[in-house]
């Protein structure tokens, strides 16, 4: 038959802190998942896909949101990056980016809005462009892209549809977590080598 020994001030300490940190852990990461609210500073990333004139073509941007903005759930946007795809690098030769006219909606996250500016084509020549975009769900977009340098000038359109979703970041409470657990097992670890 085993014997139990009982258990010492300090051993009984260490189980108390080991239960309370593992509590605190879980309530955080409940808290964390719970309060998975935009905010400024979030990232998306929007999945663009042509329907018309090449449907299934598409091409990916990066955006961060801004300050809040009227009405209630609305962002502005602070940054949008790297439009590229197939056949389409709009940043390869990106002149200006006017974003004020664009907001995005954190109940649906999609946009809303035109974001339009210039850049310099293939051919070196100089272009302007607006991409307008409706809110999700059924979120559309077109972009009409003005060819200035043409002789004469002409516009091109291209419209489909689009997705976003959250940018994978690491979460600091996801990060506290994790460090908790890791440190718990290698603490079990140690005490069972020494027993």
């Amino acid at each position: 038959m085993r014997r139990h020994r009982a258990a010492g001030p300090w051993t009984e300490r260490i189980r108390r802190w080991t239960r309370a940190l593992a509590i605190a852990s879980v309530l955080v990461l409940s808290l964390v998942s719970s309060a998975a609210a935009t905010m400024m500073g979030d990232q998306f990333t929007i999945t663009f896909t042509e329907t018309s004139p090449i449907p299934g073509v598409q091409a990916t941007a990066n955006l961060t949101l801004g300050p809040s903005t009227a009405p209630a759930g609305f962002f502005a946007l602070s940054n949008l990056t790297v439009i590229s795809g197939a056949g389409v690098c709009l940043t390869c030769g990106l002149l200006t980016e006017n974003l004020s006219a664009v907001s995005f909606d954190s109940g649906t996250s999609g946009l809303q809005g035109d974001i339009t500016g210039s850049f310099t084509g293939g051919g070196g020549g100089l272009h302007t462009f607006d991409l307008t975009l409706t809110d999700l769900p059924g979120g559309t977009w077109l972009f009409a892209d003005t060819h200035l340098a043409a002789m004469p000038p002409f516009t091109g359109f291209t419209s489909g549809t689009y997705s976003t979703e959250l940018a994978p970041v690491p979460e600091p409470a996801t990060l506290l977590l994790l460090g908790t657990t890791l440190a718990g097992l290698g603490f079990g670890g140690w005490r069972r080598k020494g027993r």
